[in-house]
């Protein structure tokens, strides 16, 4: 399992956005911040929005902020929202022509849920706490 960088990127711009308290706030300013380029922002922002994580409004004073309270919003949903989906294993995802007769895949079963659980129950809130 490796998180790509949309993953990544998309938890510490969350995290930025949270910070502002629910004021509105720019792509420049949380690509500047997070040092990440616009594109790059721009293209993460478009994918959290479209996962109704954050919501924008338009001019001189518009921008993004969070859809949903910080405490309610958990780093796997972020993830999901990214593409990034905590898979150890292909065969879990799959169709495992081994499924019946795998002596390991109850374990890489457990271990994936026991990840995604853990973060589903890290909120955004306690990251910026």
């Amino acid at each position: 399992m490796e998180l790509t960088t949309k993953g990544r990127y998309g938890v510490r711009i969350m995290a930025d956005i949270a910070r502002r308290n629910g004021e509105y706030v720019s792509i420049s300013d949380i690509s500047q911040r997070q040092g990440i380029s616009l594109k790059y922002t721009e293209k993460i922002i478009s994918m959290l929005k479209k996962a109704n994580l954050v919501e924008s409004t338009r001019g001189k004073l518009g921008g993004y902020k969070l859809s949903s309270p910080a405490e309610k919003i958990s780093i796997r949903e972020i993830l999901h929202a990214t593409g990034d989906e905590v898979e150890l294993v292909k065969c879990l995802s799959t169709h495992c022509p081994r499924e019946s007769c795998c002596d390991t895949r109850e374990v890489w079963s457990k271990l994936n849920s026991m990840i995604n659980s853990y973060l589903g129950g890290i909120m955004l809130e306690d990251l910026i706490k």
